[in-house]
Parts: structure tokens; C-alpha cells; sequence
């Protein structure tokens, strides 16, 4: 099964933090920490998710491509990436992904619960 998710958005006027658009967490960004990015969110968002899952057993081993940006009105930031694998279980699912950083390789294992 192969899946290409694409969100996107803007806010008009000024948001609450809690409302704020961010990416590095455990549906977007995989592998990124949000403050790393922007520890107050933004007011502009795109993100993009291709994976290729696999049928096994009771669940699905899937390997994905992440990229995306978020900024503030006319200051778009820069695009980051993350690629990784991982195995989905119901609202379960385990993940090793890799953010695309230049000159290292820092693997992040995510484990929880999606609803």
C-alpha cells in the first residue's frame, strides 16, 4: 500500500500559542523535535508523507519519506526532511526515523499510541 498525505494551512490574525501550527511531533516531521524547529510554532504550515506499507501478520511495516516547513507571514522557513521504517498495529506503532540533517546521522526511535 503506498499513501501520500499533503496538509497544509495559514492563520489569519494572531493565533493563541496552543493553536499554532508545528512540525516534529509524532504524526508530522517524523524524527525532528518541534522546538528544535520552532518552540512557538508558526502561522504557516506544509507537510508532505509518502510511505510504502506492507501487509504482515496482524499489522503494517511500512518505510516513509517526510519533508516539510513551517514560518511566519512572509519568512517561510527552511524545508527539513526525515526518512525512516517503522510497524503499525491498530492505534499502536513503533518507528526509527532518520532526520536529514547535513554532516550527521541521528536515528530517533519513536514508540506510542495514535487515535
Amino acid at each position: 500500500m503506498v499513501t501520500d498525505r499533503l496538509i497544509g494551512g495559514a492563520l489569519v490574525g494572531q493565533a493563541p500559542l496552543f493553536e499554532r501550527f508545528v512540525l516534529g511531533n509524532s504524526s508530522t516531521l517524523l524524527g525532528w523535535n518541534r522546538y528544535a524547529i520552532d518552540p512557538l510554532g508558526c502561522d504557516r504550515m506544509v507537510h508532505n508523507s509518502l510511505s510504502y506499507g506492507y501487509q504482515v501478520q496482524k499489522g503494517t511495516a511500512e518505510v516513509f519519506y517526510n519533508a516539510g516547513l513551517i514560518g511566519d507571514g512572509n519568512k517561510l522557513g527552511t524545508v527539513r526532511h526525515s526518512l525512516g521504517l517503522g510497524f503499525r498495529q491498530g492505534i499502536f506503532n513503533v518507528a526509527m526515523a532518520f532526520p536529514v540533517i547535513a554532516g550527521h546521522v541521528a536515528p530517533v526511535f519513536i514508540a506510542g499510541m495514535n487515535y
